[in-house]
């Protein structure tokens, strides 16, 4: 057989593979999917569907069964290449959220496993992140140019949305601005990028089509005079298990809390950065058990 028809058959392998994903996330996740390779941190107690955790040495993952996310990946966190290939292990930089709890008990890190295939070319854009959304990858190249949140400058001209959610907030001056620098938390071989593309960020609700319990930096400068609806700054802060039943079934108290009236948020204050805090979604999706 030729190198043409391997090749050839590669291809529909991985189109017909990334048909079905995208048909059965999207019934799972209605308009918002998010794509292969994205990485989130939560703070629900099990691994959802469609994503797999990446915080221990034995996320070895079939490149058979994955074969669209191999190609986005490769093996560059493990695996031997032919058979299999690892996911980054980011056990070590899970958050501290409580000083009774280790990290790994609180928190995890999860990837998506099927998801939406993300172009490497700039056009398209990101789903329906709003702009200014910073997401976390593990991939070997930016989906849709979305630059690295390495700080940056940009012309204002070029990314008008993106300056009217960070402004001046990192640096910058006159026709740029600078974009937040986060490499000094960037977990090895991964990056932080931030959606350039697409519609303001809401800013009474906050990022909408995200599961429960998942945590994310949100800009500071946009959303400081708001009280949002569906996202809650992690800082502690107590809430009632009346109204909200389903987050408490998903991280409970070991935040804190008496279980019974009320339960704790986890406090991440002293690991917000510059002029971006750690908020968790207290109004989303139910996630699904695997």
């Amino acid at each position: 057989m030729n190198t043409k028809t391997n090749v050839f058959k590669s291809s529909v392998l991985i189109f017909v593979l990334l048909t079905i994903s995208l048909c059965w996330s999207t019934s799972l996740y209605g308009d918002f999917v998010p794509f292969l390779g994205e990485i989130n941190l939560t703070a629900i107690n099990f691994v959802p569907e469609a994503w797999s955790s990446c915080c221990y040495k034995n996320s070895l993952l079939s490149i058979q069964r994955h074969t669209a996310l191999f190609s986005l990946m490769g093996n560059r966190f493990g695996g031997d290449g032919r058979v299999t290939f690892a996911l980054p292990k980011l056990l070590k930089n899970l958050p501290e959220g409580h000083p009774s709890y280790t990290s790994s008990n609180l928190f995890r890190y999860i990837l998506c496993v099927n998801g939406y295939y993300p172009k490497r070319d700039g056009s398209g854009r990101i789903s329906d992140r709003a702009v200014g959304t910073i997401i976390l990858t593990g991939n070997n190249f930016s989906p849709y140019n979305a630059p690295t949140c390495n700080g940056s400058l940009l012309p204002k001209q070029t990314f008008p949305q993106l300056f009217k959610v960070f402004g001046y907030s990192y640096g910058g001056s006159g026709n740029k601005f600078k974009l937040p620098n986060l490499s000094k938390i960037t977990p090895h071989k991964c990056k932080y990028i931030v959606v350039t593309g697409g519609n303001l960020p809401n800013s009474n609700n906050g990022p909408i089509g995200y599961t429960l319990g998942t945590i994310m930096f949100l800009p500071e400068h946009h959303y400081k005079k708001n009280a949002l609806k569906h996202w809650v700054k992690c800082d502690g802060r107590g809430l009632p298990i009346r109204g909200h039943e389903s987050l408490y079934s998903l991280i409970g108290n070991k935040f804190g809390g008496d279980g019974r009236t009320n339960f704790r948020l986890p406090d991440l204050k002293k690991h917000n950065h510059k002029n971006l805090n750690y908020y968790i979604c207290t109004n989303g999706i139910y996630p699904q058990r695997q």
